[in-house]
Formats: C-alpha cells, sequence, structure tokens
C-alpha cells in the first residue's frame, strides 16, 4: 500500500493508447485547495496556547505526560495539514510509521485552517479526557470559534470536507498514540507494580512528601517518535561512582551543589525559580512550547510554517522525556537532598522542592537541549528573543541572546535550585541537544 496523501492519477491500457498515457502521466494533478501558506497560524497558536492551559490545570499532567501530548496533538495537527504545504510530505512518508494516513482528495477544495482546527479539536479532547468539566467548555469553545470565523466564507462542502479529513487523521494519529506504552498515564503515576532498587547511592523517597514509588518508573521504556533518540549516540554515559569520600569526584559534586546553595545572588535565585516549572504550572515541555508559541507570533509566521514548527518541537520534547528517564531508571541515582541531609548537614533543604523521581539525568536540561537545537534550526543562532512565559505568575520576563543560552541557563537553574549536579544537568543537555539535532535532520521536503 502506498501510504501518501496524494492521489496518484494511472492509466488504464484497455482505455488509452500508450501514447496517450504518457501524455496523461505528464500533467501535474490540479490542486483546487489555496496553499496552508495563506492561512495566519492563529489556529495552531491559540490551540496551543490551551494545551498549555490544560497541562496546568489537568490531573497527572507531569513533565512526562505533558510533553507526549504535545508531541501527538502537533503531530495531527501537522500531517492533517501536509497535503496543503507546498514542497513538503507526511511524517509518515519520511518515518513509515506504522499507522496509514487517509487520503485527501486533493482535486476538491479543502481549508487547511479548519482542517488543522478539528485535528487539533479531535486529538486534544482525546488526549486530555481526564480534563474538567470547565476545561471541556473552554476546547469547544475554540473549535466553534474557530470553526465559525474560518468557515465563514467557505461552503458546507468544504467545511464538511475539511473538518471530516482533520478529525479523522487525529483518530489515526491518537490510535496510533495508544500502543507506545504512555496511554493514559496519568491514571497511575506511581505504579504499585515498581519495585525501588535499593542500595548504596540508590535513589530514595524525599522530602517533603517521601513519595515511597518514584513517578513514571517505566517511562523510558516508551515508544519514541525517532529510535535513534533513545539509542547509545543520545543517552548519557553513567555518573560519577557513589562515594562519601570527601576527596572523591562524586562527593566533590554534592559539595558544589550544597556551597552554592548557601551563596545564591539574587540572580541565581530568580533564574532557579523562573525555571522551575513544577506543580500545577505548563512544566518544562509547556514552557518551552510558550516560548515556541511567542516567536511564531512575532515572526508573524503562516499556517505552513507553524505546522512545522509546532511538529519538530513536539517531537523533540516527547523523545527527550522518554531518553531522559531511560537514564533516570537506568542509574536510579539519589538527589543531593538525600545525600547532603545524611552526609554534610542534617538541616538542608534545596530552594526548589525535590521532585519523586532519581536525578540523573536532568529533565528540563533535556528537554531544553532539545529544543534549543530546534528553534536555533527555524529562528537562527543570532536570534535575541525575551521569555515572558512566567509573567503571568509574577516573575520579570528574562531575555537571551540565543536559544543555546537560554538552554544553559535552565540547566544550571536545577543546581541553583538544589535538585541537580552539575553532570546530570551536563549530559542533559548533551543527550536533548543530539535529540533534536536527530529531529532537525529529518527532511520533510520533496
Amino acid at each position: 500500500m502506498i501510504k501518501s496523501h496524494r492521489i496518484l492519477l494511472g492509466c488504464s491500457l484497455l482505455a488509452f493508447s500508450l501514447s496517450s498515457c504518457k501524455k496523461d502521466e505528464e500533467q501535474t494533478l490540479p490542486n483546487a485547495s489555496p496553499d496552508a501558506s495563506v492561512y495566519s497560524a492563529d489556529v495552531a497558536t491559540q490551540w496551543n496556547q490551551l494545551e498549555t492551559r490544560l497541562i496546568k490545570t489537568t490531573n497527572g499532567f507531569v513533565p512526562p505526560v505533558a510533553a507526549r501530548a504535545l508531541g501527538y496533538s502537533n503531530l495531527a495537527a501537522y500531517e492533517a495539514v501536509s497535503p496543503g504545504i507546498e514542497g513538503k510530505r507526511s511524517l509518515d512518508e519520511v518515518m513509515n510509521y506504522s499507522y496509514t494516513l487517509p487520503y485527501a482528495n486533493i482535486t476538491k477544495k479543502y481549508n487547511w485552517a479548519l482542517v488543522s482546527n478539528a485535528a487539533y479539536f479531535q486529538s486534544i479532547k482525546a488526549l486530555f479526557v481526564n480534563t474538567s468539566t470547565a476545561n471541556i467548555i473552554v476546547i469547544d469553545s475554540l473549535y466553534l470559534s474557530f470553526r465559525a470565523s474560518l468557515g465563514a466564507n467557505e461552503t458546507e462542502e468544504v467545511i464538511k470536507r475539511s473538518e471530516s479529513y482533520g478529525a479523522e487523521v487525529a483518530d489515526v494519529i491518537y490510535n496510533w498514540s495508544n500502543s507506545d506504552n504512555g496511554y493514559q498515564a496519568y491514571n497511575n503515576l506511581y505504579p504499585t507494580s515498581y519495585t525501588t532498587p535499593t542500595g548504596l547511592g540508590m535513589w530514595e523517597p524525599t522530602p517533603p512528601a517521601f513519595q515511597s514509588i518514584p513517578l513514571l518508573p517505566y517511562w523510558g521504556n516508551n515508544r519514541p517518535f525517532l529510535a535513534a533518540n533513545v539509542g547509545s549516540a543520545c543517552l548519557p554515559p553513567p555518573p560519577l561512582p557513589y562515594s562519601t569520600e570527601s576527596t572523591s569526584a562524586f562527593y566533590q559534586e554534592v559539595l558544589e551543589v550544597y556551597t552554592v546553595s548557601q551563596n545564591l545572588t539574587q540572580d541565581q535565585r530568580d533564574i532557579a525559580v523562573f525555571w522551575a516549572d513544577g506543580a500545577n504550572t505548563f512544566t518544562p515541555p509547556g514552557h518551552l512550547m510558550n516560548i515556541t508559541t511567542q516567536l511564531i507570533k512575532e515572526d508573524n509566521f503562516n499556517l505552513n510554517t507553524a505546522a512545522e514548527i509546532y511538529l519538530r518541537m513536539g517531537l523533540a520534547v516527547n523523545d527527550a522525556f522518554i531518553a531522559c528517564w531511560k537514564a533516570k531508571y537506568t542509574h536510579s541515582l539519589l538527589r543531593p537532598v538525600s545525600f547532603i541531609q545524611r552526609n554534610i548537614d542534617a538541616s538542608w533543604t534545596p530552594l526548589v522542592t525535590t521532585p519523586p523521581f532519581p536525578e540523573y539525568t536532568s529533565g528540563h536540561s533535556s528537554v531544553s537541549g532539545a529544543s534549543s537545537e530546534v528553534l536555533t534550526y527555524f529562528f537562527g543562532n543570532h536570534r535575541n528573543f525575551t521569555d515572558n512565559s512566567n509573567t503571568e505568575f509574577g516573575y520579570p520576563a528574562r531575555s537571551f541572546s540565543n536559544f543555546y543560552q537560554a538552554a544553559e541557563e535552565a540547566a544550571n537553574s536545577r543546581l541553583y535550585g538544589g535538585i541537580h549536579y552539575r553532570s546530570g544537568n551536563e549530559k542533559g543537555i548533551n543527550c536533548g541537544k543530539q535529540i533534536g539535532k536527530n529531529i532537525v535532520r529529518l527532511s520533510l521536503n520533496k
């Protein structure tokens, strides 16, 4: 079976001569629809803004779960719109995934913004099926608002065709997502089937909650979008050997966390809090998607470009958390608070609350590294930007000269916050950057 959105016209030897068949084959199939580039990115940016709000207010949407939702919703939106993007292929054509997309009959007209609206609506309703009734009302409202505005000058036939196609693609992607090992993980964040390893240097429950089973211990077994992103070229080496000897490399690394915490500048405190992205926030992947939306708006991109940016960002944040969680539960390294309270200062507490899962590597560092490569690919290495994502929480915006600088600051924030060792940040960001490079190397061009 040819897995393509495009309709291919063949010639029947019973009906045509060889010469007429050749003539037909040389003709270009007409496309009755305007290209996706004629539509603004509003439909994509507003759905992604809503999704980050849903992450904040939906039970169980911890960082890995949030990254997965962002990955699949934006995959569905891109796949649905890709027949209308001149010169681009579907990701399915590139990767030969196990799903089969419906065909778009491009001899008939589609409104690609309506297609995108339907795809986001269908995907997000399914991925956030456990959200509140109030949130469902907001989801429905956004869908209906776009349906009315985008369909104002379209016939009912075009509206129906466009919406049906977007919804069909979304259903295909959602059904495929259910086999990735992360299906409805928000219902079982701390599976009792997991046996926590014990021994010197191994993760142990941390204050203040002392959660006995760590978060999503099987997440590293999830299917990534790119298999290479959980391969040996991406995954970090083992952490430093555990030791309580004061001259050991590990002890010195822990001591750095303690020493830094005792001498934090106001700027370091601000950095730690700005990038904390903890409970009841849009989480690290949501933060990075928020930056992406801000940049797309600033540059006034149209739907064709926005769809691809969100696609690659979604792939990156999803795979970064799978790779990070694979490393975390391969090594199950204890957190700084556990070591410091036992071996250095029993009364010490970190500035940022320690999350309930192993230290190595840092999730925020991993996802920031991956995103920095994707954003650099689209916006360039010398793009100045100001991140105002957290101004709604009362934190001043922060400005950067490029995306790598922002990623480094996000990684360092975990050291300032007292929840990660330096190597957990550095190895995490390196792994993430390799994942991002793998993502941008995917050629979607025809």
